[in-house]
């Protein structure tokens, strides 16, 4: 069989055995293009003009036959060549094997399985792997046909998406050191994609190397400094600060001094803090994830207190498994009296409503779960009525296949917020899935506030614990270095400030909300104040010996009062109205409730 090897240069083979090269440049890039297009025959007109543009037809015309014999001089005793008439074209019985062929069928086969299932995921993986072995090269290296750089650029922007796939497909499975091996390929195929730089910085944080992850830095910023006269973007430039902050390693040298205006603190965003203080609890939950990923799902119960940082840790989990390749649902539980019957769980379903649409779901239990989703109904009529008891199982077994469709497309993620005050027909339906999880790719975790949890909600939780198929995780507060790192973090503090962490430690015993919304109390009081050089002074800084005169509210309550007591109209009204509409509240619901214009509403906002 005829081997013919177009990435990575020109190459011939009869079996394993090398051939000799077609004399000329021009046939071999000729050969190589009838390859390229087989599937049609090419007129000579075609040709000669493809191939020698600027010469007179005539002789364009004997330049093409001197190439076609050269080509089956080289080949010969088999002929590679069919022609009919005016048309010339690769023989398609003609037994050969092409690189090219072998990359792209594998790249198509890996492509088609990861969009079949998630459970295929090895499969998809090994598909991608062997389309590396393929590309040894940049097509026709050392060929500059015009035809030539136009497909030499298809093929690298393919072998980059399988680079880029490769890394993906390495996180989910929790293979860091695979995954690191495809993110640093990426970067130097293609060193100017400052995402495949910032992937691998990730990962090398990730596998405890920050050095590697700052040096990865440095070299992006090389590059982009010497190939495109730019910087490294505000991203990229965040993300090596950060790696630099938690590892308490300088920061790049090149990074300014003042990386923000004076005035502007952290604290002013905490949504974008990083987590401080939950590193055992993260990667607790994580092993759920990355199981999950592997198709051992489990469902967690993450207890805790009010302000103690259930949401702010789950939302650091549903970042790392969105990064790690899975899709993320979220339901929310609300304090009402008589909350709707599986309310959470439609929130969630509703969220990736069009991946359900795709989802391999069959018709009954997507016509079963459309009474809860009317959005998913299609022609298919409604399930016959059945007994009261029977009807309840069914839509169980519905809601369950819905989630499972879900994740067998995508591992996933199920996040449920504040148990506490959850529906009993989400919990049933919990109960009803939880044996499930153990052979799915899909993660639960559910928060609850432990001082709130009464009633039948209690006494369903605890049942989901004795199935002993659950895993609880119970969220403390934080300790004296947990508290002081989450000051200096809020407050980017230049050093550390001991006795002032100490005292509000004491006094916030540790809970994140209330210890943030002392920080706020006390530099809205002018307490707690920032001079022009960034650094932080409060009225006892030269005297005190432990800041007992620190004038501290004692409960969360009270630091919210002060703080809206010291809001002027119409502001107080504004929060007021936001207030009694719920814990959310769209911009057009509040600006309309109000009857406020909209540049008033977004000033107050700001």
């Amino acid at each position: 069989m005829l081997r013919i090897f177009l990435l990575g240069g020109f190459a011939l083979f009869e079996g394993e055995s090398p051939l000799p090269s077609i004399s000329g440049a021009a046939a071999r890039s000729l050969f190589a293009y009838l390859l390229t297009y087989r599937e049609r025959p090419h007129t000579r007109d075609l040709l000669a003009g493809t191939f020698w543009p600027d010469l007179p037809d005539a002789a364009a015309r004997r330049r093409l036959s001197q190439a076609l014999w050269r080509i089956r001089k080289a080949l010969a005793p088999l002929d590679p060549l069919r022609t009919e008439g005016d048309t010339v074209q690769i023989g398609p019985d003609l037994p050969l094997w092409l690189d090219v062929e072998q990359f792209t069928r594998h790249k198509a086969q890996g492509t088609r399985r990861k969009a079949q299932s998630a459970m295929e995921e090895g499969d998809f993986l090994e598909h991608c792997e062997l389309c590396l072995e393929y590309y040894r090269g940049e097509f026709l290296a050392g060929y500059y046909d015009d035809w030539v750089i136009v497909e030499r650029e298809r093929l690298r922007e393919m072998y980059l998406e399988v680079l880029a796939r490769l890394v993906e497909g390495f996180k989910a499975r929790g293979n860091y050191e695979r995954a690191l091996t495809y993110a640093r390929r990426l970067a130097e195929e293609d060193p100017w994609r400052e995402g495949a730089h910032r992937e691998a910085m990730r990962l090398l944080h990730l596998l405890g190397r920050d050095a590697e992850a700052l040096a990865r830095f440095e070299t992006c910023r090389r590059v982009l400094a010497e190939e495109l006269d730019v910087e490294p973007s505000p991203e990229t430039v965040a993300l090596a600060a950060e790696i630099a902050a938690a590892a308490d390693l300088p920061a790049p040298a090149w990074l300014p001094a003042a990386a923000r205006p004076a005035h502007e603190v952290p604290l002013a965003r905490p949504d974008r803090l990083p987590l401080v203080g939950r590193a055992s609890e993260l990667a607790d939950l994580l092993r759920g994830v990355e199981a999950a990923a592997e198709g051992q799902g489990g469902l967690t119960l993450l207890y805790g207190e009010a302000g103690v940082g259930k949401t702010r840790l789950a939302q650091e989990l549903a970042r790392n498994a969105e990064w790690r390749g899975l899709g993320v649902m979220w339901g929310r539980c609300y304090e009402l009296t008589a909350p709707p019957a599986y309310q959470p769980l439609v929130e969630a379903l509703r969220a990736g409503l069009d991946a359900l649409r795709r989802a391999p779901l069959e018709p009954l239990w997507r016509a079963e779960l459309s009474r809860l989703l009317p959005e998913l109904a299609g022609d298919a009529p409604l399930p016959p009525p059945l007994s009261p008891e029977e009807e309840r199982r069914r839509l169980l077994e519905a809601i369950a296949r819905g989630f499972l469709a879900l994740a067998a497309t995508t591992p996933a993620l199920l996040l449920l917020e504040d148990a506490q005050w959850m529906d009993l027909s989400s919990l049933e339906a919990l109960r009803y899935l939880l044996p499930r999880l153990r052979d799915a790719p899909l993660a639960v975790v559910v928060t609850v506030r432990s001082e709130d949890l009464v009633g039948p909600q209690a006494g369903a939780l605890t049942a989901l614990e004795n199935t002993r198929l659950v895993h609880r995780l119970d969220l403390s507060r934080l300790d004296l270095d947990g508290t002081g790192a989450l000051v200096h973090r809020a407050l980017d503090l230049t050093h550390p400030a001991p006795l002032f962490s100490a005292r509000l430690h004491a006094e916030t015993e540790g809970n994140p909300f209330f210890l943030l919304e002392t920080l706020r109390t006390l530099m809205d009081e002018g307490l707690l104040q920032r001079d022009a050089e960034g650094e932080w002074h409060t009225p006892w800084d030269e005297a005190t010996r432990d800041y007992a005169e620190l004038p501290l509210p004692p409960n969360v309550a009270q630091i919210i009062e002060r703080r809206l007591a010291r809001l002027p109209p119409p502001l107080d009204r504004m929060v007021d109205l936001a207030a009694v509409v719920g814990r959310e509240v769209s911009f057009d619901l509040w600006r309309q409730a109000g009857g406020w214009e909209e540049e008033a509403l977004l000033a107050a906002g700001d």
